[in-house]
């Protein structure tokens, strides 16, 4: 006890030294804060013995000017907290129970900055007894420790599995980035049971809503301000017209169909259930790639179907319609693990705001309460006990359920492999297109080549278990080397893959965009902003020597350009352009590594894929 109070006294001691300001030689001036009266005063003595920060800055002013008072900046922390930092350097003593917890996050920041280990521990330990805290604000703490403390991010690693639920549907994952959620989606433990797949959708969704509502409001806001000198009631009605989710233009499905855009992949479809489906996801398919919905359509309207066909109707039917090899139409098996999904009864977004969508909206969503659902229809009966249907009696059929009827016409995705490409247009013909088929077998990498690309792009997006159907779109050798032909067969199409086989070489370049090409207006370039795009060099003799090129200069991503082939990068990482490409060339600008040693080239064949995530 005694010697307790002894180190009281000596701490009252040292705080009193600091509130008199007697025989200061040290003035603080913390924050941005430029005003002489607020600057601290201390004592060199105390910093220095105290504060490896303050040694190290002391020594130098020290080993210069001897006599003269010493002024030391520190803008990176706060004013507030720098004086609560300051009094703990006296007396070793703080209190975090009266203080907010983002002030605590950021006095660990300041202590750390200050060199002052001994209390971050103690402010890592305080937190992680205080996992409420860690549950509802898991993204800005994630945010601040991941990269410097230690024993924080390990326990944010854990919360992630345990309380993955309650991080989704915190209040907080509304507000943050795309980046920042997009990181979170890609990390999400795969051995997690604890959520369903659907969750995911849904909270993507709210995301997505709430930053347009965002930006709506962003842009009410600039209305409103050129609006000063209107009439009063024009700038009231600006001003109070609340956003209507009721009404979505097509402009709003376009934003939001960018914003889910790169989520997709980390959202397992196949192991939703088809109530979920019908009721939660295809609502929203304007803001779904039209190949990867109908995809989803397919699998989650025909799997189902097999698990309600009853045994003795299928004994009952002719042997070949049983028969894989006879069938057209490659129907996925049933998903046996539909039944670990979590949400025990179909719910729709509820109602404080209206969507135009056969449910409501509502970005609180309470994830595990189970609402009714009336609105839904059952799509219309079809007769499944036939003969194996054809490609063409596919697409009719599934037009039924009237999923297809607003789409464009497009192949059947997996019923064959072969693809329908239509040749170009004659420059002196205006005659409609003939169909050609292209074979979907590539005459330049085979099998080993291609799952080698798919673990590429699995990289770009964190994951590793996801697989990649490729979609031949255009042969060189077939459709002609021209701009306008790639333009023609590849533009608008979603993430390609190219690949260029280079003249006289047993080598390959190409890379992978994960958006769409375009053409740009008035023979203008326009770059595609991504981080998962890449570029790649494969040895075709030897398959280690193959070069993975990610972007590093995300505003150069990708380059579109009406007079060039597929090109990637400031007009250098890989530009495909000149008379039948013969001009192609690669130095590295916005790419992590040059792709080739030899800058230019020629190509003797050309093949782009689209490249669409399997849900099978």
């Amino acid at each position: 006890m005694k010697e307790t109070k002894l180190l009281e006294t000596l701490s009252n001691d040292y705080s009193l030294l600091l509130e008199s300001g007697e025989l200061v030689d040290v003035q603080i001036q913390a924050g941005e804060d430029p005003d002489p009266k607020n600057f601290y005063k201390a004592h060199s003595i105390v910093l220095w013995s105290r504060s490896i920060y303050f040694r190290s800055a002391l020594s130098e002013v020290l080993e210069n000017n001897a006599n003269i008072p010493i002024s030391i900046k520190i803008s990176q922390i706060n004013h507030k907290l720098f004086g609560i930092l300051l009094k703990y350097i006296y007396d070793g003593i703080i209190d975090l129970e009266n203080i907010e917890f983002q002030d605590i996050l950021y006095l660990m920041l300041g202590a750390n900055e200050l060199k002052l280990p001994n209390l971050v521990d103690y402010i890592q330990e305080y937190l992680s007894r205080n996992t409420t805290i860690l549950k509802d604000h898991f993204f800005f703490i994630n945010r601040i420790c991941k990269e410097k403390f230690e024993k924080l991010a390990s326990l944010c690693d854990i919360i992630l599995v345990q309380e993955t639920v309650a991080i989704l549907n915190s209040p907080e994952i509304l507000s943050i980035s795309q980046e920042e959620l997009l990181h979170f989606y890609a990390n999400l433990p795969t051995t997690c049971n604890s959520f369903s797949e659907i969750i995911l959708w849904e909270k993507l969704i709210d995301w997505a809503i709430e930053q347009l509502k965002k930006e709506k409001t962003s842009n009410l806001e600039i209305e409103n301000s050129l609006l000063r000198n209107s009439p009063p009631n024009t700038i009231d009605t600006i001003i109070t017209s609340p956003f209507d989710t009721s009404k979505l233009t097509d402009e709003d499905h376009f934003i939001l169909k960018k914003l889910v855009e790169p989520f997709i992949s980390f959202i397992n479809f196949k192991i939703i259930s088809k109530n979920e489906f019908l009721q939660k996801v295809r609502p929203w398919k304007n803001i779904l790639n039209d190949s990867f919905y109908i995809q989803l359509l397919e699998y989650h309207t025909f799997n189902n179907i097999q698990q309600q066909i009853p045994q003795q109707s299928i004994n009952q039917l002719p042997q070949h319609s049983l028969s894989p090899q006879n069938s057209q139409t490659n129907i996925p098996s049933p998903n046996p693990h539909n039944s670990q999904t979590n949400i025990s009864s179909p719910h729709p977004h509820n109602s404080q705001t209206n969507i135009s969508s056969p449910h409501s909206h509502n970005s609180q969503t309470n994830i595990s309460s189970p609402h009714p659902h009336n609105s839904f229809k059952e799509p219309p009966e079809i007769d499944y006990y036939q003969e194996p249907l054809s490609s063409s009696q596919l697409l009719s059929q599934l037009a039924q359920l009237s999923e297809l009827q607003q789409l464009p016409q497009l192949p059947v995705i997996n019923s064959s492999h072969k693809s329908l490409v239509p040749k170009s247009f004659a420059s002196d013909s205006s005659s409609p297109p003939e169909i050609e088929e292209l074979d979907n077998n590539s005459t330049i990498i085979d099998a080993v080549h291609f799952k080698q690309i798919n673990k590429w792009i699995n990289r770009v997006y964190g994951r590793n278990r996801n697989t990649y159907d490729f979609n031949i779109l255009v042969r060189g050798s077939v459709n002609g080397f021209t701009p306008e032909v790639f333009h023609e067969y590849c533009d608008n199409k979603g993430a390609t893959i190219s690949l260029l086989k280079v003249k006289d070489e047993n080598k390959v370049v190409g890379g992978y965009n994960p958006k769409s090409w375009i053409t740009p207006e008035e023979d203008k370039h326009k770059y595609t902003v991504t981080k998962q795009s890449f570029i790649f060099s494969i040895d075709l003799d030897n398959n280690e020597n193959s070069i993975f090129s990610r972007v590093e200069l995300d505003r150069f991503a990708v380059l579109n350009k009406g007079d060039i082939g597929p090109s990637f990068g400031r007009f250098n990482d890989l530009v495909v352009c000149g008379k039948n490409f013969r001009h192609c060339r690669c130095k590295k600008a916005a790419y992590e590594t040059q792709i080739r040693e030899d800058n230019k080239f020629g190509i003797d064949e050309l093949e782009v894929y689209s490249v669409i995530k399997s849900i099978i």
